[in-house]
């Protein structure tokens, strides 16, 4: 439920904003277990999202899934599917 309530406040951002170099990404480790990942090109933007901590590009996953943003950036920056870590 909480990872719906923060996919649709990143839905409304997204729109709001014309999404702007966003994206919303999820590793899934097994099927119960998920880590969402965003790119928020703006710190202003953390606000609306308190339940997540910044991190950098080297804790990104290889392999992700795209929930929201511009299919061809999700293409250039992961691979689709499961994290295999």
């Amino acid at each position: 439920m909480l990872q719906a309530a923060v996919q649709n406040r990143f839905l409304v951002l997204y729109m709001a904003t014309g999404g702007r170099e966003m994206l919303m990404v999820e590793q899934v480790h097994r099927p119960t277990e998920s880590t969402v990942w965003m790119h928020l090109p703006d710190e202003r933007f953390e606000s609306a999202f308190p339940e997540f901590q910044r991190d950098d590009e080297k804790g990104l996953p290889k392999k992700a899934g795209l929930l929201v943003g511009d299919h061809n950036r999700f293409l250039q920056q992961f691979k689709f599917g499961q994290d295999e870590n």
